[in-house]
């Protein structure tokens, strides 16, 4: 049965802004949010710890079909290339999707029969975040990209459950089973792809500059030196050898394109902020979990190589896939602007170089989708016009998969493990499995530090920070519960930042928990709100609002709600309690 959508309005106790959301342009490194599910301290202490690793493996033979008919014994685990005894293992039995092959068993694979209480066979499903990269694609590639993705969720998406994420900034729809309520949320996106900085004469893209100024390519750097004297009307050289990279055109050319990519890399750290933050989100969700990034491509190298290895990382910490697919097919609607350049106004090398590019930059910038994808045990979907092909292929359930469970020694220090699974006897399968994960040392029986906002959980207290607010609302969850919704604003001139380095800093802090009528805890989720705002932004944000929401769903009761926001810097806090009834 449906619920109306209200609002708590008990104003006594749950302070309600007026004004919500700042529609605001800043950039993830100035204004970052994080989320994730709360447990209070002192129940740490009380949890059994495990150290379990789990790995989803898709077997597929030759032809790239799901290989059915594997036990236990098939398959062997390394770890760091130490064999591993498998503790835990279930098959996983996907819905037949039409286009999706039948799983059948390898040739070489022996029926036997399964002890009790060995394995379990049971119906998969997948925690899905659908990742738009709306900043770095033109219209047409991006327009197919969302017809693919939208006939994936409208007809094969059952039973995993997906949420959308952009590279632009958070899309504020939850994780939902709903294929046509997310097939609406797609319908409604479109590319933002921001104007691509270059100079005209000499040309040069963010491509060409990337090659100029970290690939240390001579042979670039010399086609541009020769277009640069022809624009200044200099006569061309007759047997143009290799400039001197510091001579003064070089230098000029150089300066240049220094100041192309300086327009390009926060478009780029923007899109590894966002895929960051996605994973985030994506890891408070069931496993298996996986991202699949529909992109263009970006140039992640150079000095956006750290950045772009520390998505992978956290990826492999919290057990996301990443499964990519490049926009672009084999052809682009819009061309790129080094294509559309004419070539009548270059000469000698410059024009040679111009037309000897072909789909050097589109590949280069692919790579960086095909090094997410590889790195995190997924697959890279490319070459290819059929989209809505590789939409099923990498997020549809396969027909048959294998989570595999170990348990490590307990590691010396935190470090990254490799993996490998094999089917040892079994010819001819490959296999798809996470390619690491991330070994800690256990801290069974400690329980966390506790913060000042943790103390506040079991209490009553009811306090107001001018700067914080919040509303709380309630909607029709999944299965029949109910989806608790709360909003925080933050006036960002009322909150106290400190400076440092020359950037104004401040932390805020977001709990929404439920305790059931005796006090006890029942569940809870956790944000922050993270600044570092430059002066120019804190002045621009000065007496706005910006929003942070955090959505708890519960089944049907009577519960007390206890919402808290912290500022770090001075400990002042907003907090509220009500008793609740969700129906």
């Amino acid at each position: 049965m449906r619920i109306p959508r209200r609002t708590i309005t008990a104003a006594a106790l749950l302070y309600l802004c007026a004004s919500i959301s700042a529609q605001e342009s800043i950039s993830p490194q100035e204004v970052h949010f994080i989320e994730g599910v709360y447990t209070p301290p002192s129940l740490f202490a009380l949890r059994t710890e495990t150290r379990l690793v789990e790995i989803d493996a898709v077997v597929r033979d030759r032809q790239g079909h799901p290989a059915a008919g594997l036990t236990k014994g098939d398959f062997q685990i390394l770890d760091e290339g130490k064999s591993r005894e498998i503790s835990a293992f279930s098959v996983l039995l996907g819905p037949a999707l039409p286009g999706v092959a039948k799983a059948e068993p390898p040739p070489s694979a022996t029926p036997a029969p399964t002890p009790a209480g060995s394995s379990s066979e049971k119906a998969a499903s997948r925690s899905i975040a659908l990742f738009f990269d709306d900043i770095n694609a033109y219209a047409g590639e991006f327009a197919q990209a969302k017809a693919a993705a939208s006939k994936l969720v409208r007809e094969s998406l059952a039973p995993s459950r997906a949420a959308i994420f952009l590279s632009s900034g958070y899309q504020d729809l939850a994780f939902t089973g709903d294929g046509a309520l997310l097939a609406a949320e797609i319908d409604k996106l479109n590319a933002r792809m921001r104007p691509v900085a270059t100079t005209s004469c000499p040309v040069l893209t963010p491509y060409l500059a990337y090659r100029i100024l970290f690939n240390m390519d001579l042979v670039t750097l010399n086609a541009k030196v020769e277009e640069l004297r022809h624009c200044q009307g200099q006569p061309p050289v007759r047997r143009p050898a290799l400039v001197d990279p510091d001579n003064q055109d070089a230098i000029t050319v150089k300066r240049m394109a220094r100041m192309v990519w300086q327009e390009q890399e926060p478009i780029t750290r923007s899109t590894l902020d966002a895929l960051k933050s996605a994973i985030v989100r994506l890891s408070a969700q069931p496993a298996p979990r996986v991202l699949l990034l529909a992109s263009s491509g970006f140039l992640a190298g150079g000095p956006l190589e750290e950045q772009n290895q520390s998505v992978i990382s956290l990826a492999l910490r919290v057990g996301v896939t990443i499964n990519a697919i490049d926009a672009k097919g084999l052809y682009t609607t819009e061309a790129p602007i080094q294509a559309r350049t004419p070539i009548g106004r270059q000469t000698g090398i410059a024009a040679i170089f111009t037309q000897s590019q072909g789909s050097q930059p589109q590949e280069t910038a692919s790579d960086s989708l095909s090094i997410l994808a590889d790195s995190t045990g997924g697959r890279f979907f490319h070459n290819s016009n059929d989209l809505a092909g590789g939409f099923l292929e990498l997020a549809a359930i396969p027909a048959v998969s294998y989570l595999l469970g170990f348990v490590p020694p307990e590691p010396s220090e935190a470090a990254l493990h490799k993996l490998k699974v094999r089917v040892p006897g079994h010819d001819g399968l490959t296999i798809e499995a996470r390619p690491a994960y991330f070994a800690e040392k256990s801290d069974a029986g400690k329980a966390r530090e506790e913060r000042p906002i943790d103390r506040e959980v079991f209490t009553e207290t009811a306090s107001r920070n001018p700067a914080l607010g919040v509303k709380v609302d309630m909607q029709p969850g999944e299965s029949g519960a109910v989806r608790l919704r709360a909003i925080f604003s933050l006036d960002v001139g009322l909150m106290t930042l400190v400076k440092t380095a020359g950037l104004e800093k401040e932390t805020v802090s977001f709990l929404v928990v439920l305790l059931d009528e005796q006090g006890h805890f029942v569940s809870g989720k956790e944000g922050a709100t993270e600044f570092a705002l430059k002066p120019a932004t804190r002045a621009q944000l000065s007496g706005k609002r910006l929003s942070a929401t955090l959505e708890l769903d519960a089944t049907p009761g009577k519960y007390r709600l206890r919402v808290i926001a912290q500022e770090h810097n001075q400990g002042a806090m907003t907090a509220a309690s009500q008793m609740v009834e969700l129906k």
